[in-house]
């Protein structure tokens, strides 16, 4: 996977899929258009995968389900207004 395509990939049209709350409560995973235009949702922290997929999600909504999805998966993070990839084991550090 290469990092830095991956980065400016998020950067010109968000990560590939949303981690939203539907109707029902439920955690769907919508791509970023859908999550911003139909569910008012922009991602504060964006994981990504060691093959260059990427999840967005809310913070302290979203975030620990899109986590552990693929927990032993994640490669680097983000923070929404960053430009910059954090090694995910900088993310386990962060208070939550």
């Amino acid at each position: 996977m290469d990092k830095d395509m991956a980065l400016q990939a998020i950067m010109a049209g968000g990560p590939d899929r949303v981690y939203v709350r539907d109707s029902d409560g439920e955690c769907i995973g919508v791509p970023s258009r859908i999550a911003r235009d139909k569910y008012d949702v922009m991602p504060d922290i964006i994981f990504l995968r060691d093959d260059g997929w990427s999840l967005g999600a809310v913070r302290g909504d979203t975030e620990s389900e899109a986590y552990n999805l693929w927990k032993n998966d994640w490669e680097f993070f983000m923070l929404r207004g960053s430009s910059e990839m954090l090694g995910i084991g900088q993310y386990k550090k962060m208070p939550k």
